[in-house]
Formats: C-alpha cells, sequence, structure tokens
C-alpha cells in the first residue's frame, strides 16, 4: 500500500522538474516525507519491530529526503513594487489620444 503512494509521488516529482519554482511546496513535502518515513523506520528497527534486512530502506529514504530538501528551489521573496502614475508631457508637449485621455485630463495635459 505504502509503495503505490511512493510511486505516485515519484510521478509527480518528475513532472515538477519541468518548472521547480511553481511545485516547491511538492518537492519539499516529498523530501520532508522521505525524512518522516525513514525517522521512522529507524526508530522501529531500534525497538527491533521490524527486521535488520530492512535498514537499507532507511538509509534509501533518508538519502532521498536529504537530496530533495536540498534541491528544493529557495522560496522566493515577494517585494511589493509602488506603482507610480504615468508620467506624462506638461504644456506644449501634451499630446492626448483616446487610450491616455484619462490620464491626460487627470495631469492636466487637455487640448
Amino acid at each position: 500500500m505504502l509503495m503505490s503512494i511512493y510511486v505516485t509521488l515519484g510521478i509527480f516529482l518528475l513532472l515538477a522538474v519541468r518548472d521547480p519554482l511553481a511545485n516547491r511546496s511538492l518537492i519539499a513535502f516529498g523530501g520532508w516525507a522521505n525524512l518522516a518515513h525513514a525517522g521512522v523506520m529507524a526508530a522501529q528497527e531500534y525497538r527491533n519491530v521490524i527486521e535488520r534486512r530492512e535498514l537499507a530502506g532507511v538509509f534509501v529514504f533518508a538519502i532521498v529526503g536529504v537530496v530533495l530538501v536540498a534541491l528544493a528551489p529557495a522560496k522566493q521573496s515577494v517585494v511589493k513594487a509602488r506603482r507610480s502614475p504615468p508620467r506624462f508631457p506638461v504644456g506644449e508637449d501634451c499630446q492626448t489620444d483616446e487610450q491616455n485621455l484619462p490620464h491626460a485630463r487627470l495631469y492636466g495635459c487637455t487640448e
């Protein structure tokens, strides 16, 4: 059952490679999910709940998790740019047409 989840996650991670910035959260989820799975398996092996031969899976999941978290693209900071009003020439250089007439009137550039 768990294998079907990992196969599905793997397919979506392969699709996420096309645009890593847009799929950052999926890549990070894949990495942290692998690290969490490796942690649970390591704790189970330490308490002898699982067989020692499954310890190889702990290392595989841990390595995949570290690689995904390390290679996940950095979060992009959003800087809100102040929008300044469009600048129109004043005086004789004014040109008004239908497209910029409302702005031209606002800045006193009317015929």
